[in-house]
């Protein structure tokens, strides 16, 4: 008679869960602030999250990129090389990117003050929003992903802001104040967020993405019973 035991199968462990979908099957992992966005050495502690590569491979980072270290070339060493480089490159390679930044630069927009007076004018950009905001949602999942512990859907509902600096003298300041930090890396990215009726089941959250040192973009999440099927 034979004693010997048969070894047990060992069930390989179920693939993870796309951060960005919510499906089963990731396979691959996504820099949640994409790679291109960093110059050389990169970070050796970059956020990356289970993905599949389908999800995650059909972002314009490029023209994000270009918009973003455009705003945030002045008060950022790092922007200003990557304008210098990568951005040079990519205006050098692409007609239809020349041309979509030209079209959409604005040479005056109204500067206005929290009691509604026009206080000055600067130049501007009009940002493309099927093509810009689409990669911020995807950086707020992932974002919530790794400070939240949870998944938002793919059409959970955000209302944006471009211009968050502009509303520190308003009300706004005290939800800012009263967020915590959230990742960090210097010069490139930094992020703060406020959870709303955290430990309910409708809370909302308010998400700053700042770019670059200047560049900074104001998300809020509102509760779940507000949500339309249409998001941006």
């Amino acid at each position: 008679m034979n004693t010997e035991s048969t070894p047990k199968r060992q069930d390989k462990p179920a693939p993870p869960v796309c951060y960005i979908c919510g499906r089963d099957g990731a396979n691959s992992r996504d820099h949640v602030i994409p790679y291109s966005f960093f110059k050389s050495p990169r970070p050796a502690d970059m956020l990356t999250l289970p993905a599949h590569y389908a999800c995650h491979n059909n972002f314009d980072e490029e023209y994000a990129r270009v918009i973003l270290s455009g705003l945030g070339s002045e008060g950022s060493a790092s922007a200003k090389e990557l304008w210098d480089t990568k951005t040079k490159r990519s205006f050098e390679r692409s007609a239809p990117l020349r041309k979509s930044l030209r079209s959409s630069l604005v040479p005056k927009i109204d500067l206005i003050s929290p009691a509604g007076l026009v206080f000055d004018h600067t130049p501007g950009i009009r940002i493309e929003t099927q093509r810009f905001y689409p990669l911020m949602r995807k950086i707020v999942q992932g974002l919530y992903a790794h400070h939240i512990g949870e998944l938002l859907p793919r059409d959970f509902r955000s209302l944006w802001n471009p211009n968050a600096l502009l509303e520190l003298s308003t009300d706004r300041r005290r939800f800012l104040e009263a967020s915590q930090f959230g990742i960090i890396y210097q010069e490139i990215f930094g992020c703060r967020y406020l959870l709303v009726d955290q430990g309910t089941t409708d809370a909302s959250s308010v998400w700053w993405l700042c770019f670059y040192n200047d560049a900074v973009l104001r998300c809020f999440i509102p509760p779940r019973h507000l949500w339309s099927p249409r998001s941006k």
